[in-house]
């Protein structure tokens, strides 16, 4: 199990993989690398059996999930498709998804991405790390909704908020 040394985000978990496989019989050894080393070793040239290492996704899968995914982002390149996963249809879908206005259409593009994605298991998630958010009570309507997609055209104003010189008026 190949990981990050010194990353705090990656020594504890990788020890606990390595204690749950061993339960299901099954033998792992951790390889503790230093960042270069491991990008390289597991983006650039393949040459892992198992990886734990934190993959951000961004707002919209269109910045974040399909770089993890597509034929094309197989590039050999840190955070890119390390799996070498290929699935034309899934290609197909995310093409379509970053090209249509259509919401609803997006939204069905996504929604079969995933379901394929996880019918063909190319990766593992086995955790996810919520980041903490605080918002001042004066933004009304935040995380409204719970797929990240669906509100990344939303924006929060507050009113009250004094402008700084040369800011616009936010009730225009």
């Amino acid at each position: 199990l190949a990981y990050e040394a010194g990353n705090a985000n990656s020594e504890r978990p990788a020890e606990i993989i390595r204690e749950q496989l061993k339960k299901a019989g099954i033998d792992v050894s951790l390889e503790r690398l230093e960042r270069s080393v491991m990008l390289s070793k597991v983006f650039e040239k393949y040459d892992y059996d198992l990886w734990w290492g934190p993959l951000t996704t961004r707002d919209h899968p269109a910045l974040g999930v399909a770089r993890l995914y597509t034929t094309d982002s197989i590039t050999g390149k840190p955070f890119t498709n390390f799996t070498r996963y290929s699935n034309p249809k899934v290609d197909k879908l995310f093409d379509l998804a970053a090209a249509s206005t259509n919401r609803t259409e997006v939204v069905k593009a996504y929604h079969e991405v995933q379901d394929l994605i996880m019918r063909d298991l190319p990766m593992v998630p086995v955790a996810d790390r919520m980041q903490p958010q605080i918002i001042r009570d004066e933004f009304k309507g935040a995380y409204t909704c719970t797929d990240t997609y669906e509100r990344t055209d939303e924006i929060w104003w507050t009113k009250g908020t004094p402008l700084k010189e040369g800011e616009f008026d936010r009730d225009d």
